[in-house]
C-alpha cells in the first residue's frame, strides 16, 4: 500500500472508480469544456494550463484551463467554501506558497469539503485532512503526461 494511500484510510478516500473517458482524454479545445467529476481530474480541457497558486472564488479559472494544468503534472487541491475551518483556508494558503506545482482553488459543487486532483487521480477528504492531502501532493506531483513544465 503506498503511503498516500495508508494516510487516507482514516479521514479520506481515493477515488478509484475515477475513469476518464479514452476518447478526448487528453484532447485540448478552445470551446467551454465541462468536466464528468466533480472536481475533475482529467478530460478535454482548454490549451493553456492555469499557474500555480491560491484562487477565490472571485478568480478561480475554468476547468478546462485547471485540467490542462493537471496534465503538467500540477496538482489541484479544492475547498468547499463555508465548509473549512479559517485554519484550514490559511494552511491552503502555505501549501500553494511553497509549492511551485500547486493550485488551490474554491469548489461550491463539492460534496466534500476538501479534495485534491492529479491526472486521473481523485482523493475526497473531510476538513482538516491537510496530511493526507500534503502526503497526495508529495506522491502525484510533477506525474502528469507532460509533466516537467515547472
Amino acid at each position: 500500500m503506498t503511503t498516500w494511500r495508508a494516510a487516507c484510510l482514516s479521514a479520506c478516500s481515493s477515488d478509484a472508480s475515477l475513469r476518464i473517458a479514452a476518447n478526448g482524454a487528453r484532447s485540448r479545445s478552445p470551446r467551454s469544456c465541462s468536466a464528468t467529476a466533480s472536481p475533475p481530474a482529467g478530460g478535454v480541457h482548454d490549451p493553456v494550463p492555469s499557474p500555480a497558486g491560491f484562487y477565490d472564488t472571485g478568480d478561480v479559472p475554468t476547468d478546462g484551463h485547471l485540467v490542462h494544468s493537471l496534465e503538467h503534472g500540477f496538482v489541484i487541491v479544492w475547498y468547499r467554501p463555508g465548509a473549512v475551518t479559517p485554519a484550514t483556508l490559511d494552511a491552503l494558503r502555505d501549501l500553494a506558497g511553497q509549492h511551485r506545482w500547486v493550485l488551490v482553488a474554491p469548489r461550491p459543487s463539492m460534496d466534500s469539503a476538501l479534495a485534491a486532483t492529479a491526472w486521473h487521480r481523485r482523493l475526497l477528504c473531510p476538513d482538516g485532512a491537510d496530511g493526507p492531502v500534503g502526503n497526495f501532493v508529495a506522491a502525484f506531483r510533477n506525474q502528469g503526461p507532460e509533466k516537467g513544465f515547472v
